[in-house]
């Protein structure tokens, strides 16, 4: 038996998208398109004619197939905590620095400052330091917890997006008369 979707608007998505850090690059690549069309489409910016611009049926299939793709690949970077870099500090904390390159990788779906600073608390500096250069002394620091937390999220989104089939507006068309995107 095949799992009920939520039908979700095209401006629904894109505010569950943005406030959950995805990043909309990727969703333009996989439908086949520039970032900036696939932002116009979602910010309803003003076309030529000064119509505002929407997903057209079509652009809402390709939409809905990336939507699919990305969470397959969210899915497939969920980090596992403990590589051979693993180790202790001096106040007991466990951490481990070989997450950074993995999470670097998530950083390609996922805007890891709004990720780190939304579920970690981090901010800017600290996100910065923990995975910017081997000679700051919070290089690295990053707990099996904060992890945990990480994966969570990516999970949840993943899951979100698989049961999620967008629908097109009611000012869609076919783009056989128009080229609103």
């Amino acid at each position: 038996m095949e799992m009920q979707k939520v039908k979700m608007s095209q401006d629904a998505i894109y505010d569950y998208l943005t406030k959950h850090d995805v990043i909309i690059t990727r969703i333009g690549e996989l439908m086949g398109m520039d970032r900036s069309a696939v932002m116009s489409c979602f910010k309803h910016h003003l076309n030529s004619r000064g119509i505002p611009r929407h997903f057209t049926v079509q652009g809402i299939v390709k939409l809905n197939k990336a939507l699919q793709v990305l969470a397959g690949e969210l899915r497939s970077h969920v980090v596992v905590f403990g590589s051979d870099k693993i180790y202790k500090n001096k106040h007991g904390r466990t951490y481990d620095p070989g997450m950074i390159e993995p999470l670097n990788e998530l950083g390609k779906y996922m805007n890891l400052m709004g990720l780190t600073n939304r579920l970690l608390g981090w901010n800017k500096r600290k996100k910065l330091n923990v995975f910017s250069s081997p000679a700051t002394k919070n290089y690295g620091n990053i707990s099996e917890s904060d992890v945990n937390a990480i994966n969570a999220e990516v999970l949840s989104v993943a899951g979100v997006l698989e049961g999620t089939e967008v629908v097109p507006d009611d000012d869609a068309y076919d783009d056989s008369g128009s080229s609103r995107a």
